[in-house]
């Protein structure tokens, strides 16, 4: 159990660490286009349930689905560019595009399950739980495009985390 606390208490050795720094225009950017987007799906989905016609309703929940997605999207993007981080590349697969169809595709059946008249509570919770599905979907997906040029380790001895370069690096 001592070990386990040393981990907590004893700080790591500061040449072994990366130190990351955070623009913070970019993070106020951030911040604005996600409250943004926030406030474009839900202003779209008050609407959705007074639609007269079907056809109508799905392309509102569509609209309202592809901004949420995209919301996702940028909040995750730009905290990317916000983060000025030594040692990492990013890969241009398709990855990324994978990851933002699948919120895009999440947040438009979220919120055709909340864009009722009366949505029962098992719906908003269901709704709920697919957009943090979504969210997290977006998030891990979207990490996979980064590459890290270290090996994490951990040192049992010590009971620290270390950083070394990878050997392809070397």
């Amino acid at each position: 159990m001592q070990n386990f606390l040393n981990l907590f208490i004893q700080p790591l050795e500061t040449n072994l660490l990366y130190l990351g720094n955070y623009d913070p225009v970019w993070v106020v950017f951030s911040i604005l286009s996600t409250v943004l987007a926030a406030y474009a799906v839900l202003h779209i989905s008050l609407h959705i349930s007074h639609v007269e016609t079907s056809a109508a309703r799905w392309f509102q929940v569509f609209g309202a689905g592809l901004c949420m997605g995209v919301g996702i999207w940028l909040a995750h993007f730009i905290n990317i560019q916000a983060l000025s981080l030594p040692g990492i590349s990013a890969d241009n697969s398709g990855i990324g595009l994978a990851a933002t169809v699948s919120g895009m595709l999440a947040s438009i059946l979220a919120i055709n399950g909340i864009a009722r008249r009366a949505p029962t509570n098992i719906q908003l919770v269901a709704a709920g739980f697919l957009l943090a599905a979504s969210i997290s979907v977006m998030h891990y997906s979207g990490m996979e495009i980064l590459h890290l040029k270290v090996v994490m380790l951990y040192d049992r001895a010590s009971c620290k985390t270390i950083f070394k370069m990878s050997r392809a690096d070397i």
